[in-house]
C-alpha cells in the first residue's frame, strides 16, 4: 500500500508479482485472504489496518469493503 491504495485479495495468487516477499510471509502466517485499509490525515499515511483470514474466500461480496 505504498500509494495508499486499499488492498483486498481473495487468495494469495490475487496478490502482484511485485508482493512476492508480501505473499511468502503471509503463507508463512498461514493467512491466505484479506483486506489492508490505509488512514489518512492531512493527505499522508498515517498507518492501516489489517484483517486477515486462514481461508481463501470465493470473494468479497459487492461493496463490502467500500467503493
Amino acid at each position: 500500500a505504498q500509494r495508499g491504495e486499499k488492498i483486498v485479495f481473495s487468495r494469495l495468487s490475487d496478490l502482484p508479482a511485485e508482493a512476492e516477499q508480501d505473499r511468502r510471509a503471509l503463507a508463512a502466517l498461514q493467512i491466505a485472504a484479506g483486506v489492508v485499509v490505509p488512514f489518512f490525515s492531512e493527505g499522508q499515511v498515517l498507518g492501516a489496518a489489517s484483517f486477515g483470514l486462514e481461508a481463501e474466500q470465493e470473494g468479497w461480496s459487492p461493496g463490502f469493503w467500500g467503493p
